[in-house]
């Protein structure tokens, strides 16, 4: 019967710590992040793109996206 209260006590103290740490926020300033999104209609010859429906349209969507990690330890590496 100990035994069970052990594994049910170990369990309990790992479940509370993994909220704990999923409940942390991200910390702000070490990442960078940049997106561009655009939408244009598609440059598809009549016929060649895959419609269907009446009222269709072949579009492009791009999202080009950049991603610059900004630790506070950046400029302190030394070679």
């Amino acid at each position: 019967m100990r035994i069970h209260r052990s594994v049910f006590a170990l369990l309990a103290a790992v479940l509370v710590l993994a909220v704990f740490a999923w409940a942390q926020p991200p910390r702000a300033g070490l990442y960078e992040t940049t997106s561009n999104m655009t939408w244009q209609v598609s440059t598809f010859p009549n016929g060649m793109a895959p419609l269907q429906g009446p009222n269709t349209q072949p579009f492009e969507w791009t999202v080009e996206s950049t991603s610059v990690y900004k630790g506070a330890d950046c400029g302190n590496v030394k070679p």
